[in-house]
């Protein structure tokens, strides 16, 4: 009885270990240490400690440049794509924009992640996704 009370316990113990949420703590740009070096007007800023030790993660914004297609009469939907680089490791998810083709039907806005997205920080996907969603609908100008 003993020995089945132990394995409970030690399931029990790996289960909450297993389950537990990173904590993300939102940063500002004085609580950045000035050893880090960065371009661009900061977006985000947010810190996470997990068991191989404490990350930043700084998203900055240096200017969009888009590639604009004239072909008259093309709605299909346009290829987006999102980089990240955490020192020398790039992380890419790659898809199409959203585009409406009628009053009820759209077309495009699936994406995938990479290799390095797919085995990296879970907070680095959820974050990509967000901004996936954030610039999800292709507006036609």
């Amino acid at each position: 009885m003993i020995k089945l009370f132990n394995f409970f316990l030690l399931l029990s113990i790996v289960s909450n270990t297993c389950v537990a949420q990173i904590k993300v703590t939102k940063l500002d740009k004085k609580d950045i240490p000035v050893t880090i070096k960065y371009t661009g007007h900061i977006i985000n800023a947010v810190k996470y400690t997990d068991s191989d030790g404490q990350h930043l993660v700084i998203t900055t914004e240096t200017g969009i440049t888009e590639a604009k297609k004239s072909e008259s009469g093309d709605v299909s939907p346009p290829d987006m794509k999102i980089i990240m680089h955490e020192g020398l490791k790039k992380y890419a998810v790659r898809g199409t924009k959203k585009v409406k083709v009628s009053d009820e039907d759209f077309e495009g806005g699936k994406y995938t992640f990479d290799e390095a997205f797919k085995t990296g920080p879970e907070a680095f996907r959820q974050y990509a996704a967000d901004m996936w969603k954030k610039n999800l609908m292709q507006v036609w100008q």
